[in-house]
Protein backbone atom coordinates (compact mmCIF):
# COMPACT_ATOMS: atom_id res chain seq x y z
CA UNK A 1 0.00 0.00 0.00
CA UNK A 2 1.35 3.13 -0.63
CA UNK A 3 1.39 5.98 1.60
CA UNK A 4 -0.47 9.24 0.25
CA UNK A 5 0.84 12.24 -2.53
CA UNK A 6 -0.14 14.42 -5.06
CA UNK A 7 1.27 11.78 -7.48
CA UNK A 8 -0.75 9.27 -5.47
CA UNK A 9 -3.57 11.43 -5.59
CA UNK A 10 -3.88 12.73 -8.99
CA UNK A 11 -3.19 9.02 -10.10
CA UNK A 12 -6.37 7.35 -7.69
CA UNK A 13 -8.77 10.44 -9.17
CA UNK A 14 -8.13 9.57 -12.90
CA UNK A 15 -8.39 5.88 -11.59
CA UNK A 16 -11.58 6.12 -10.08
CA UNK A 17 -13.09 8.27 -13.45
CA UNK A 18 -12.66 11.32 -11.17
CA UNK A 19 -15.07 10.14 -8.59
CA UNK A 20 -13.49 12.69 -6.05
CA UNK A 21 -16.12 11.33 -3.40
CA UNK A 22 -14.55 7.66 -3.55
CA UNK A 23 -11.57 8.71 -2.58
CA UNK A 24 -10.21 8.83 1.26
CA UNK A 25 -9.91 11.76 3.28
CA UNK A 26 -6.40 11.54 2.91
CA UNK A 27 -5.94 11.27 -0.27
CA UNK A 28 -8.48 14.44 -1.18
CA UNK A 29 -5.83 16.39 1.38
CA UNK A 30 -3.04 15.88 -1.01
CA UNK A 31 -5.52 17.81 -4.30
CA UNK A 32 -5.18 21.61 -4.12
CA UNK A 33 -7.92 23.54 -3.41
CA UNK A 34 -7.68 24.60 -7.39
CA UNK A 35 -7.72 21.36 -8.54
CA UNK A 36 -11.00 20.52 -7.05
CA UNK A 37 -12.25 23.91 -7.83
CA UNK A 38 -11.34 23.22 -11.42
CA UNK A 39 -11.91 19.70 -11.81
CA UNK A 40 -15.29 18.62 -9.37
CA UNK A 41 -16.93 22.15 -8.20
CA UNK A 42 -19.92 19.97 -8.75
CA UNK A 43 -18.55 17.28 -6.07
CA UNK A 44 -17.68 19.46 -3.22
CA UNK A 45 -20.86 18.77 -0.53
CA UNK A 46 -20.31 15.13 -1.59
CA UNK A 47 -16.57 15.43 0.06
CA UNK A 48 -17.07 18.17 2.26
CA UNK A 49 -16.40 16.12 5.49
CA UNK A 50 -13.78 14.46 3.99
CA UNK A 51 -11.84 17.91 3.62
CA UNK A 52 -9.61 19.56 5.63
CA UNK A 53 -10.75 22.30 8.22
CA UNK A 54 -8.60 24.84 6.08
CA UNK A 55 -10.52 24.02 3.01
CA UNK A 56 -14.19 24.26 4.59
CA UNK A 57 -13.11 27.61 6.00
CA UNK A 58 -11.63 28.61 2.78
CA UNK A 59 -14.79 31.44 0.91
CA UNK A 60 -13.73 30.18 -2.56
CA UNK A 61 -14.71 26.08 -1.11
CA UNK A 62 -17.92 27.44 0.64
CA UNK A 63 -19.63 29.38 -2.04
CA UNK A 64 -19.06 26.11 -4.08
CA UNK A 65 -21.76 24.00 -1.97
CA UNK A 66 -25.18 24.15 -2.23
CA UNK A 67 -27.52 26.49 -0.91
CA UNK A 68 -29.36 24.54 2.12
CA UNK A 69 -30.38 27.60 3.95
CA UNK A 70 -32.80 29.07 1.06
CA UNK A 71 -33.89 25.04 -0.53
CA UNK A 72 -35.67 22.66 1.96
CA UNK A 73 -32.98 19.90 2.71
CA UNK A 74 -35.75 17.59 3.66
CA UNK A 75 -37.61 17.52 0.02
CA UNK A 76 -34.44 18.17 -2.12
CA UNK A 77 -31.33 15.95 -2.48
CA UNK A 78 -29.30 18.76 -3.45
CA UNK A 79 -26.54 15.97 -5.45
CA UNK A 80 -28.92 14.54 -7.76
CA UNK A 81 -30.55 18.18 -8.91
CA UNK A 82 -27.04 19.96 -9.69
CA UNK A 83 -28.34 22.42 -12.77
CA UNK A 84 -31.45 22.78 -10.43
CA UNK A 85 -29.97 23.89 -7.00
CA UNK A 86 -28.04 26.92 -7.04
CA UNK A 87 -24.64 27.48 -5.68
CA UNK A 88 -24.17 29.68 -2.66
CA UNK A 89 -22.42 31.33 -5.22
CA UNK A 90 -25.08 31.28 -7.68
CA UNK A 91 -27.86 31.88 -4.92
CA UNK A 92 -30.04 34.79 -5.84
CA UNK A 93 -31.06 35.30 -1.92
CA UNK A 94 -27.44 34.76 -0.62
CA UNK A 95 -26.32 38.03 -3.34
CA UNK A 96 -29.04 40.26 -1.76
CA UNK A 97 -27.64 39.48 1.36
CA UNK A 98 -23.94 39.92 0.74
CA UNK A 99 -24.99 42.96 -1.08
CA UNK A 100 -27.03 44.30 2.08
CA UNK A 101 -24.44 43.62 4.34
CA UNK A 102 -21.46 45.54 2.20
CA UNK A 103 -24.08 48.36 2.35
CA UNK A 104 -24.84 48.63 5.22
CA UNK A 105 -20.88 48.04 6.41
CA UNK A 106 -19.87 50.82 4.06
CA UNK A 107 -22.78 53.19 5.69
CA UNK A 108 -21.06 51.84 9.28
CA UNK A 109 -17.82 52.93 8.09
CA UNK A 110 -18.55 56.22 6.79
CA UNK A 111 -20.67 57.83 9.34
CA UNK A 112 -17.96 56.17 12.10
CA UNK A 113 -15.79 58.59 10.14
CA UNK A 114 -17.16 61.38 10.55
CA UNK A 115 -17.34 61.30 14.30
CA UNK A 116 -13.48 61.36 14.41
Amino acid sequence: MQSPSIGRSLELYYQLEERIEDMKPQDIAYLTKDFILKFAPTKINRIWNKLSEELQKDKDMISHRRCREHYNPIVIDYDEFDGMIPLIKDCSICKERLVYFKQARWSLLHSSATFT
